[in-house]
């Protein structure tokens, strides 16, 4: 990735998810979604979500979660 590319939303959430070592399934259980949710919000497979309205909720909350910045994530979606 070039240095002036900022990192895609799904990125941004992954990388803080493996620093604090929770694995998709973590992820998964305290959002009450499946891992399927998680791999689709990470690899930015939005249209795999039931709608974009929903993705923008998960991202939110998956964010706060992880403790990364919610503007920062939505910014990027």
């Amino acid at each position: 990735m070039d240095a002036d590319m900022s990192p895609s939303a799904g990125a941004l959430l992954r990388e803080a998810r493996e620093a604090k070592g929770l694995s998709e399934k973590d992820i998964a259980d305290q959002l009450h979604i499946t891992v399927h949710y998680v791999k689709a919000l990470e690899s930015d497979q939005f249209e795999k979500l039931p709608g974009l309205v929903f993705a923008r909720g998960y991202l939110k909350s998956y964010a706060e979660l992880v403790q990364v910045d919610k503007s920062e994530v939505i910014s990027c979606f």
